[in-house]
Order: C-alpha cells, then sequence, then structure tokens
C-alpha cells in the first residue's frame, strides 16, 4: 500500500503486489479499480483518524491493545 490509496474491504493484497498512490484496488487477489477521485484523496486524512479511533476503542474486543 502506498500513501494515499485504498483497498477495498475483504480484499486480499499479495505480498509481492502493491497499490500505488492514488488508486483504489480491490478483490481477491487484489487488482486496480480505477483511480481515486479528488474528494476520495481529501477524505482519506478523516478516514485514517476515525479508523484508528474505532481500532483504539474496539481492539481489545479482539484482543488487539
Amino acid at each position: 500500500m502506498e500513501k494515499n490509496s485504498m483497498l477495498g474491504a475483504n480484499s486480499v493484497l499479495l505480498s509481492h503486489d502493491r497499490v500505488p498512490s492514488g488508486e483504489f484496488g480491490a478483490g481477491n487477489p487484489a487488482k486496480k479499480v480505477r483511480h481515486l477521485t479528488g474528494p476520495e484523496l481529501d477524505s482519506l486524512a478523516n478516514l485514517s483518524r476515525h479508523y484508528k479511533i474505532l481500532s483504539l476503542k474496539h481492539g481489545e474486543e479482539f484482543y488487539l491493545n
């Protein structure tokens, strides 16, 4: 995963593969689906913060903390 990229839910990124910056990948194995739009790129930072907060909040449920 490169900076400013996105991987779809339940997708599997193989160890030798990558999702280049600015792209969305999905599938099993993950493949390029499309380029991210401007609004999607703008929202990535907020989404990352949101998921971090959720992981801290619920991590103990999955023995992650």
